[in-house]
């Protein structure tokens, strides 16, 4: 949002009273937030299968165009990113994978099929096999 500074005067009628006081308000940084995380995913086992995050809606309070680091945690097995224009696959091929760039970047990347696939560790099935956690980061403490 920026920085904001002005001055504060208290008036009566139209006569200045007392003094002014200076205002300054310094931005703070505000997280990411996302929606749209499905509540399950399913596949067969020992085969790799997309994971759909088409509905994943993406929003960063300082701005469009802040870059953005989205991170996939697998309990176990791997997470496979396929490349994609707009954003920067950083990790993929194991339990944890990323992938940054703005929150449009990513959203258009997000819908396309095939860009995120899951494989479960050998022989694991049921409900639930794994726990798959997405966290977003836009790197400014």
């Amino acid at each position: 949002m920026g920085e904001f500074s002005g001055t504060l005067l208290s008036y009566e009628n139209t006569t200045l009273q007392g003094i002014g006081i200076t205002v300054a308000v310094t931005a703070e940084n505000d997280a990411p937030m996302g929606t749209g995380l499905p509540a399950s995913v399913a596949g067969n086992e020992d085969a790799p299968f997309d994971v759909d995050l088409s509905a994943l809606q993406l929003n960063d309070p300082d701005g469009p165009a802040v870059s953005l680091t989205l991170t996939l945690q697998a309990s176990e097995g791997r997470i496979d990113l396929a490349s994609g224009a707009g954003v920067t696959v950083g990790q993929s091929g194991g339990a944890i994978a990323n992938l940054s760039g703005t929150a449009a970047a990513l959203e258009a990347y997000l819908e396309g099929a095939g860009t995120v696939r899951y494989t479960g560790a050998q022989d694991d099935f049921g409900s639930p096999a794994a726990q798959l956690t997405v966290s977003g980061s836009d790197g400014i403490e």
